[in-house]
């Protein structure tokens, strides 16, 4: 078979996979976040643990007194809109993550108001 003529069907089937598993991400993400619109005090304080050091999901879901399958989704929705990511097999905070501790921490971040 000519490579010339493969070489862009083989780039299309690529397109359309990686395409379906962004949208499988995508949509994953958006049901986890229909119903968990805001992180509580203990998630928070596992995001400024996580910007110190990268942690596996057992130690993650011990910090937050979970099992660990409840603490893999909340870090695959977490990891799906970049708060954090996957390195190593450990979780660790993101550069705009860490900012936003940061920002909590020095009490310069502003919450919007939604009411």
């Amino acid at each position: 078979m000519d490579s010339s003529r493969t070489d862009p069907l083989f780039s299309a089937i690529d397109a359309l996979l990686c395409r379906a598993r962004t949208e499988a991400a995508g949509c994953a993400t958006r049901a986890f976040w229909q119903f968990r619109p805001h992180l509580t005090r203990a998630e928070i304080d596992m995001l400024r643990s996580l910007v110190a050091q990268p942690r596996c999901v057992e130690a993650i879901a011990a910090l937050l007194d979970r099992e660990p399958a409840p603490a893999q989704e909340l870090l695959d929705a977490l990891a799906a809109i970049g708060v954090v990511e996957l390195r190593d097999g450990r979780y660790a905070a993101t550069v705009s993550t860490a900012l936003y501790c940061q920002a909590l921490d020095q009490g310069t971040f502003l919450a919007a108001d939604c009411s």
